[in-house]
């Protein structure tokens, strides 16, 4: 997964919405175990109470695991829909049990299935595809399990109401997802990401580097900072137009992203000046990949009309060594004051902050 603004947003509201439905499942199923009680004592179902808390307290402790699991190895997880989507097939089994002892077809536990999809469905991004797979797949487990193992039905036509009701539930809900997902999809691309460029904007930079930061509190590891901009860049804008220096920039940000890690952050800064924040990498590695992305900006040629433009670059590398505090300002004033020796020796080249 390239590590740009939307991708990773996608994944982190994918992780933050796992965990929030399997707490809001932690907490509301105590609620059903009272329910289920309530109902049982008033003419619903077997009134077996033991056997309802038995049922309602294995899915509270399939809640809690997978809470306490996505919340602390959400970062890991590379597919958390997947998950979520195991998760609401249970849910549906589970529901059907709970509906099967409390009046089948007629029980108030089937007014509560379209209530858990609403919540899903704001809950995780992803749009219709997404939510296909554990909308269907949850109902369709609901259904089997009270269908197989429920009483006789005693009113045909309202048993296929209700499932007819819930079925167009499930698709405007389809719908409904897909169009918070455009919604989430361009708010996100808006709030994350450089229009120009595609890669990161200069906010939401310093917000991962947040992160980076207190992850490195648990796990020290060095980090160092490319920061970059282009040779004479007014000159191109003067000479050729804005245009011009639009695709210089498209080029130069394409390359950047080609000669770095997935999980490395790339961000315009501002004007023609760049920014590479690489985690867990020595100094050695963090001048290769300088170096090499000089070389192939400077090898690379950027038509603008039908004149080939070449660019060079200046660029200052910085690091804080695993066992040093990161203190993000002084290490951007130190690969600043590199880059700044890069121009004054007469640009084209990379300098390493001295300290």
């Amino acid at each position: 997964m390239r590590n740009l603004g939307p991708q990773w947003e996608h994944h982190r509201l994918a992780v933050q919405g796992l965990r929030h439905t399997t707490l809001l499942g932690a907490l509301v199923i105590p609620v059903a175990l009272v329910m289920e009680w309530s109902l049982q004592h008033l003419g619903f179902g077997d009134a077996n109470l033991a056997r309802a808390a038995t049922r309602i307290g294995g899915m509270f402790a399939l809640m809690v695991v997978a809470y306490a699991y996505v919340r602390w190895r959400g970062h890991a997880l590379r597919h958390p829909e997947l998950l979520g989507t195991l998760l609401m097939w249970i849910v549906g089994v589970m529901g059907g049990l709970c509906s099967v002892d409390t009046g089948g077809f007629e029980s108030p536990y089937n007014m509560a299935v379209v209530p858990i999809l609403v919540l899903w469905v704001l809950a995780m991004p992803g749009g219709a595809r997404a939510a296909l797979a554990p909308m269907l797949g949850g109902f369709a487990c609901y259904e089997l399990v009270l269908f197989g193992l429920g009483p006789a039905v005693g009113r045909p036509g309202y048993a296929i109401a209700l499932t007819m009701f819930q079925v167009l539930s499930i698709f405007v809900l389809v719908i409904f997802s897909e169009r918070v997902h455009r919604w989430r999809t361009r708010a996100t691309i808006a709030s994350t990401t450089d229009a120009l460029t595609g890669l990161l904007n200069r906010g939401y930079l310093y917000q991962r580097t947040e992160l980076l930061i207190a992850r490195r509190r648990r796990r020290p590891t060095p980090l160092a900072l490319i920061l970059f901009d282009l040779d004479h860049f007014k000159r191109i804008n003067d000479q050729h137009g804005h245009a011009a220096g639009d695709a210089v920039l498209r080029h130069v940000s394409a390359l950047t992203l080609e000669h770095t890690r997935s999980e490395d952050l790339c961000a315009r800064m501002g004007g023609e000046e760049f920014l590479i924040v690489l985690d867990d990498c020595d100094p050695e590695s963090a001048m290769h990949v300088a170096s090499r992305l000089r070389e192939r900006v400077e090898a690379s040629a950027v038509l603008a009309g039908s004149t080939p433009l070449q660019v060079t670059l200046s660029a200052g590398v910085a690091i804080c060594p695993a066992e040093q505090d990161l203190d993000l300002d002084h290490l951007m004033h130190e690969a600043d004051q590199a880059l700044y020796r890069s121009k004054h020796a007469g640009r084209n080249q990379v300098q390493f902050a001295t300290g």
